[in-house]
C-alpha cells in the first residue's frame, strides 16, 4: 500500500523521506512524538496534522483504537481455541528491522547502528524487558501448535516472524495490507468495518501521491541527491539505500549455517559505511527535504480534508 520507497519505518532515522509522508504522521503519533506540522484547523487535536485529526489518527484516537483491537483479538483467539492476553498500548516506536534498543535515542542508534541492517549482524544488544504476556503463552505450546497460534493471530507464520503483522507496526508503517487472522479482523472492527479501513488506507495513499507530485518536493529531492553525491554516495532517491546495503551484505556470506557466517573484515567495512551513509542521509534530508516536506504536507493535507468531509465523518465513526 504505502510503497513509495523500499525502506519503511525509518522516520526515526531520517526525516520523512524513507516512508510516505502520511505514513510518517502515523509513525510519529505512535511513537509519542508531536506529529508533523500543527493543523490550522480549529478541529485538529493539539499536535496532530490535518489528516491525523480528520481521520481519527491522532495520538489519543490511535491509542483508543489499539485498546479496542487488543480486546477484540483476545475474543477472536479464544474462539480459535487459544489463550491471548490483551496487551497495553504501544509505548514507543519499533526500531530498525523491528529492533529497539532500550536507552538509546534515535540519534544514538543512528550513530551506533546506522539503519540497523549490516550493523546488527552479531551485535549483542541490551536485554529488553518482555512486556508481551503472550510470548510465554505461545512458548508453552508444541511447535505445530505455535504455527497454528501464529496463523490464527497474524494470518500466517511469516507475518509473525517479520513482526509486521501487528496492529502497532502496521499503523506505524502506514501499511495495513499485511494484516491477517484475528489481528486483521479486530483492526477492521476497531475502525468500524473493512470498508472504513479501506477508505482510510486509500485516503493515505492519495495524500502520498499528492505530496510526491508537488514540484517543490521534486526539487528538494534533487537537492538531497546532490548533497549525497557530494559526500560520495550516488543515490538519486532514498529508495535504493536499503537494497544497496543488503546486497553487499549477501556477497559476504561464507557459510549459510545458522547463524549465517560473514567475512569479518568485509563486514566491518560495510558496517562503517552504513553508519556513515545513515548519518549523511539524515543530515542531507534535514537540510533539504524535511523543511519542504513539512510545508507541502500541511498544505496538501488541509486541502484534502476540506475536500473530503464525509470521509472524516466516516473514519471517526
Amino acid at each position: 500500500m504505502r510503497n513509495q520507497t523500499d525502506v519503511k519505518n525509518r522516520s526515526w532515522i531520517r526525516p520523512t523521506t524513507f516512508a510516505g509522508v502520511a505514513t510518517v504522521c502515523i509513525a510519529l503519533v505512535l511513537s509519542a512524538c508531536s506529529g508533523s506540522s500543527k493543523s490550522a484547523s480549529t478541529t485538529a487535536a493539539a499536535g496532530a496534522s490535518p489528516a491525523e485529526a480528520a481521520l481519527g489518527l491522532d495520538k489519543k484516537s490511535l491509542l483508543q483504537r489499539e485498546i479496542k483491537v487488543e480486546s477484540y483479538i483476545a475474543t477472536c483467539m479464544k474462539d480459535q481455541g487459544f489463550d491471548y492476553i490483551a496487551k497495553q498500548p504501544s509505548a514507543g516506536k519499533p526500531g530498525a528491522q523491528g529492533v529497539s534498543v532500550p536507552g538509546l535515542s534515535d540519534d544514538e542508534f543512528r550513530k551506533q547502528y546506522g539503519y540497523g541492517i549490516s550493523t546488527l549482524v552479531g551485535a549483542v544488544l541490551p536485554a529488553q524487558a518482555v512486556t508481551d504476556p503472550n510470548i510465554k503463552i505461545r512458548s508453552a505450546l508444541a511447535k505445530t501448535q505455535q504455527t497454528a497460534y501464529d496463523t490464527a493471530l497474524f494470518g500466517s507464520a511469516a507475518n509473525a516472524d517479520s513482526g509486521g503483522g501487528s496492529f502497532a507496526n502496521a499503523m506505524a508503517q502506514g501499511d495495513l495490507t499485511g494484516l491477517g487472522g484475528c489481528t486483521k479482523l479486530s483492526t477492521e472492527k476497531a475502525f468500524g468495518g473493512s470498508d472504513v479501513l479501506k477508505a482510510v488506507g486509500s485516503a493515505l495513499d492519495e495524500l502520498d501521491k499528492r505530496v510526491a507530485s508537488d514540484p517543490r518536493l521534486a526539487k528538494a529531492q534533487k537537492d538531497w541527491s546532490g548533497c549525497m553525491n557530494t559526500a560520495g554516495f550516488a543515490f538519486s532517491t532514498g529508495d535504493g539505500i536499503d537494497g544497496y546495503i543488503s546486497k553487499k551484505l549477501d556477497t559476504m556470506k561464507v557459510a549459510e549455517r545458522s547463524p549465517v557466517q560473514y567475512d569479518a573484515a568485509r563486514l566491518s567495512a560495510l558496517q562503517a559505511e552504513e553508519i556513515k551513509l545513515a548519518q549523511t542521509d539524515f543530515d542531507c534530508a534535514s537540510k533539504f527535504l524535511t523543511p519542504v516536506e513539512t510545508i507541502v504536507t500541511k498544505e496538501v493535507e488541509q486541502k484534502f480534508v476540506n475536500e473530503n468531509p464525509a470521509l472524516a465523518a466516516k473514519a471517526k465513526g
